[in-house]
Formats: structure tokens, C-alpha cells, sequence
């Protein structure tokens, strides 16, 4: 059985292609959940969790090769859609890896979903929700709370108006240890005026997910399309961290992340595209971030707030000329603010996707305090010591998304046996 399901979720991912055919860059054209899992930063984002959800109502089980079921361990339903309809606030559904195609509807229950074991990348890419390019995989309403949550599970092949992967359509839910792959928001809108030629405008919203508040963190958002804003994310009012975000794209704005009023930190957001702003278009707060090799510029409209960062090798700016920067690593800077650095950032293997820095990189230490951020990308403790020199602000906190650790030890360590 489990060997059939392996094989399954693999000749599913393999056989989904998206594409870059018309951009001017190099990318992958096409991509398997293989080789995403095989970037030397993905499983260790996938497996560390910031937070551990807990119900204290009943757990209800899925697996695909089921009958109609009861829900029970021994009787599991066959359809997630089934538990979750069968589900009241405090419940906790348990999907068994498999493919499973549906769209599915939280109706604002307050539950969990999630894989067997939501922090292993190995059961979360095994465990997969299929569109069918029939509409968003996963639909929130407005009721849910930040205790709902969506975990360990691989989001594909959707397409919809707003947001083809997830459309949380004002949710609080938390998003976490997901891999949203392959999504895709299209949508045409056309106006009639009383006088003149109608004409019509791309709309699509939120490739991968569409949404406001609740928080998208340890996940990663890789190969999803808009026609028109926010080819990863369109997202508003909420918390972007600790994820991967890479290879989207959008015809108009925001490759990666499309945002207002949204706290982004502690991301890797690489190798996106659109017309402006292929990294990040406008957000509030833009913290501890390493934003590199991106189409249609690194940052662009950003509002508020931007320190910590590393942008490199984007093209054709690293950022615009909205909001000066502080603490921040940019290529080919000479616009001023305070602590910024333009030397080369030393990451150990950009070209292969390992974005960590090097021991010898003027990054460590030359960064600003953040408050209540305190850790990195992969659990590390911010304001480790890791070079002899004064730099920053003399916190010690490093620039970009990675914490350089002598030691490599982890103070913010997954519970592996929490789902065993």
C-alpha cells in the first residue's frame, strides 16, 4: 500500500509541467516535488515548526484508499471533504499520504488538517491535494481564527479567479509546512463603459494563495502563476515567514509577494518574475530577508520599513527608490540610509540554491536588533557572535534570511515525535 501511494503521488507531481517559455530568464520548465525536496534549503524549512497547533476534540482520519468510512483509525473516510463536513470547532483531521482530489471548503470550522507527520518533508510531499485545475484546492471563509490550521500537506494543480492554490478569502488561519506547487490564478475581467469600446483587463489574484491575516509560515511556494498580481502570494493584513518562495511569476506585480500591511521576514524569496517588483510588490514591513535573482526587480512600492535584507543579483534594480533602507546587504548600493553594506554577501552555493553565508561573509554580525525576532529561517537564535570585528548595530544580528552558526546548533528545534 505504501509503495502504490509513493508512486502514485510521484507520477502525479512528474506529470505536472508549468511553464516559463515566454520569460527572459533562466528557469526550470519543468519541476517534480523530487528535486524541489533535493535544494539543499527545503527540507530544513519544511521540518522546523514555530508552532504546534493543538484540539481538544475528536481526531477523524482520511485515507484514499478507504471506502466511504467512518472517520474512526479503523474506518477511515475517503474524502477530506467528507471529514471536514463531518467536523465541529476543535476536531482534528489526520490525512494518511495518497492522492486525493478534491477541492476542498473549511466552512470557518476552527480544526486542524494535516498529514501524518506535518513537519516530514517526505510525508508532506506524499500527501497531496489535487485540484484538477477545477477551482482553489483549499477555500477558508472569513470565520476562522488563528488556531484553524492547514498543515503538512502539498497544495497542486489549481486554478481559479483568486488564489489557485489556497483562497483564504479573509481568514485568520495559520498556513504551515506546506509545499503550494503549481497553482495557478487566472481571470479576465471586462468592462463595458456607456460610451466607447469595451475592453478587458487580466485579474487573476494569488497563484499559489490568495489571502488576509493568519500567518504563512515554514512552507514552501514554488512554480505558481497569476495572469495578472502576486504569482506566490497575494496576501494582506497578515505574516509571511520562514518560508521558500521561489520561481512564481505574475504578468503585472509581485513575482513573488504581492502585500499590504503584511510583516515579511525570515524568507527566501528567489527566482521569481513579473513587471515589477519580482520579489516583493509593496508590504509594511520587510525584515531578515534574502531576495536574490529575480525578474522585474527585487522590491518595488515598499511603505514602510525595510532592514536586514540581502538583495542581490536582481534584475534590472535590487529595489526602488520608495523608503531607504537600513542594515542591508544591496548590490551596487550608493543611496545612503544607515548600515548599508554593498559587498558581495558569500553565500555558500547560490547557483545550487544554498543560500546560507559563508564564514567569511561581511553579512554575519552586520545587521540590526529586530524586536521579537529572535530566530532565523531554520530555528537558529538571532545575535550569535560569529566574527571578531564590530559591525551593525552591534546586536550581532546577521543579514538575511540564514543566521551563520559556528556551532550549527539549533535552540528552536522541532519535536520530531510530536506526530509520531
Amino acid at each position: 500500500k505504501t509503495l502504490q501511494k509513493l508512486l502514485s503521488g510521484i507520477a502525479l507531481i512528474s506529470s505536472a509541467y508549468f511553464g516559463f517559455a515566454n520569460k527572459s530568464f533562466s528557469q526550470e520548465t519543468t519541476t517534480t516535488l523530487e528535486t524541489i525536496l533535493a535544494k539543499p534549503h527545503v527540507k530544513e524549512i519544511l521540518s522546523h515548526q514555530v508552532y504546534v497547533p493543538k484540539m481538544n476534540g475528536r481526531v477523524i482520519y482520511v485515507d484514499d484508499v478507504a471506502t466511504t468510512g467512518s472517520g474512526t483509525l479503523e474506518d477511515p473516510y475517503n474524502k477530506i471533504q467528507r471529514a471536514i463536513d463531518n467536523a465541529v470547532d476543535g476536531d482534528e483531521i489526520i490525512v494518511a499520504s495518497g492522492r486525493y482530489l478534491e477541492n476542498i471548503y473549511f466552512r470557518g470550522k476552527n480544526i486542524i488538517l494535516r498529514s501524518t507527520n506535518p513537519t516530514n518533508p517526505d510525508i508532506i510531499s506524499q500527501t497531496i491535494i489535487d485540484g484538477n485545475q477545477s477551482g482553489s484546492v483549499v477555500t477558508f471563509s472569513r470565520n476562522e481564527s488563528t488556531s484553524c490550521t492547514l498543515e503538512g500537506l502539498t497544495i497542486t494543480n489549481g486554478k481559479a479567479a483568486n488564489g489557485g492554490g489556497i483562497n483564504g478569502n479573509g481568514t485568520n488561519a495559520t498556513t504551515q509546512n506546506n509545499i503550494i506547487f503549481n497553482n495557478t490564478a487566472y481571470h479576465i475581467t471586462v468592462y463595458n463603459p456607456p460610451h466607447g469600446q469595451s475592453y478587458s483587463i487580466p485579474d487573476g489574484k494569488g497563484g499559489g494563495i490568495y489571502s488576509s491575516g493568519g500567518a504563512v509560515q515554514n512552507s514552501v511556494i514554488y512554480g505558481n502563476q497569476s495572469n495578472s498580481s502576486g504569482g506566490g502570494l497575494k496576501v494582506w493584513d497578515g505574516l509571511i515567514q520562514n518560508n521558500l518562495i521561489s520561481n512564481n511569476s505574475a504578468d503585472d506585480v509581485g513575482g513573488g509577494v504581492s502585500s499590504s500591511d503584511v510583516i515579511i521576514k525570515n524568507n527566501i524569496i528567489i527566482r521569481n518574475s513579473a513587471g515589477r517588483g519580482g520579489g516583493i510588490f509593496a508590504s509594511q514591513y520587510i525584515w531578515n530577508n534574502t531576495i536574490c535573482y529575480n525578474m522585474g526587480g527585487g522590491i518595488s512600492w515598499a511603505s514602510y520599513r525595510l532592514g536586514n535584507n540581502i538583495l542581490w543579483g536582481n534584475n534590472p534594480y535590487q529595489k526602488d527608490e520608495y523608503v531607504t533602507p537600513s542594515y542591508s546587504c544591496i548590490q551596487d548600493w550608493t543611496s545612503g540610509g544607515v548600515g548599508n553594506i554593498s559587498l558581495d554577501p558569500q553565500f555558500v552555493d547560490a547557483e545550487n540554491g544554498d543560500f546560507h553565508l559563508k564564514s567569511t561573509s561581511p553579512c554575519i554580525d552586520a545587521g540590526m536588533r529586530i524586536e521579537n525576532l529572535l530566530f532565523d529561517i531554520e530555528g537558529n537564535r538571532r545575535g550569535i557572535k560569529g566574527t571578531s570585528e564590530q559591525r551593525g548595530d552591534g546586536s550581532n544580528y546577521d543579514i538575511g534570511a540564514y543566521e551563520y552558526n559556528p556551532s550549527k546548533s539549533v535552540v528552536n528545534s522541532t519535536i520530531w515525535n510530536m506526530y509520531e
